[in-house]
């Protein structure tokens, strides 16, 4: 009885090692696999990719937005935006919109809300307050509007650097020499006195989703010291929720402000 336990035993052990070895050699091949879709990617050049991404964004109707700004120079401020948009068929406008922005510049805070639609909107200036309705159809400006945003990396299709990461393609700038401001003057509402861009110290990353292609984040930093003063610039912006969003988030009360 003792011999045939001892055999069980070792019958048992040797399953063991045998299936050690499969789920070794199934590893190696998923790193293998996994290693030939890196290379693939690391040869994918900038100009490739933003085809991948313009295909892909074609089906994005709506989109939820976070943004935070952190700017100290002369003045301080620090501001945050959360936003729900929604485009129109060809992404040229945004046709529906749900906005939240507040700002605090040396102190004083300051507070805007809007929610609208195709056919009308309402806005506030605290969270408390009384809306202000508007029945006029039209569209709305939203600042980074996603399709814009996308539109300016498109141009800088030969300033940036692609690398995979996990489950990201990250973008970052190829050298200190582009002229991020300009680029971005109207998205991120940026304007510089009394310095040249070329003065500034830059940072500027964008991730897209490896599956999708949709534009996740992006950070950019300026920052400035010198004769002339100092400036140090944040902007962190995240997209998320792509057509993923109801109409409920668009909806306007139907009771008078």
């Amino acid at each position: 009885m003792k011999r045939k336990f001892i055999i069980l035993i070792g019958l048992f052990v040797s399953l063991l090692i045998v299936t050690a070895c499969d789920l070794q050699n199934v590893n190696q091949s998923v790193k293998k696999a996994q290693q030939a879709v890196n290379k693939r990617d690391d040869k994918m050049t900038v100009s490739d990719f933003f085809k991948k991404v313009k295909r892909a964004n074609r089906s994005v109707e709506t989109v939820h937005f976070d943004m935070t700004t952190d700017v100290e120079s002369r003045t301080r401020k620090h501001q945050t935006m959360t936003a729900d948009i929604g485009y129109d068929s060809y992404a040229a406008s945004i046709n529906r919109a749900n906005i939240i922005i507040e700002e605090t510049t040396n102190g004083v805070d300051s507070y805007q809300e809007l929610v609208g639609n195709q056919n009308s909107s309402q806005s506030r200036t605290s969270k408390d307050g009384n809306w202000t309705k508007s029945n006029s159809a039209g569209s709305y400006r939203v600042y980074p509007s996603y399709f814009n945003f996308l539109k300016v990396l498109y141009t800088m299709k030969d300033d940036l650097v692609l690398k995979q990461s996990g489950n990201v393609y990250r973008l970052s700038l190829r050298s200190q020499n582009v002229d991020i401001v300009s680029l971005f003057q109207e998205e991120l509402n940026l304007y510089l006195r009394g310095v040249s861009q070329s003065e500034l110290k830059k940072r500027f990353e964008v991730t897209f989703d490896k599956k999708t292609f949709h534009l996740k984040t992006f950070k950019l930093s300026l920052s400035y010291t010198g004769s002339r003063g100092q400036l140090d610039m944040m902007v962190k912006g995240e997209f998320s929720k792509w057509n993923k969003l109801s109409d409920s988030q668009f909806s306007v009360s139907d009771s008078d402000a």
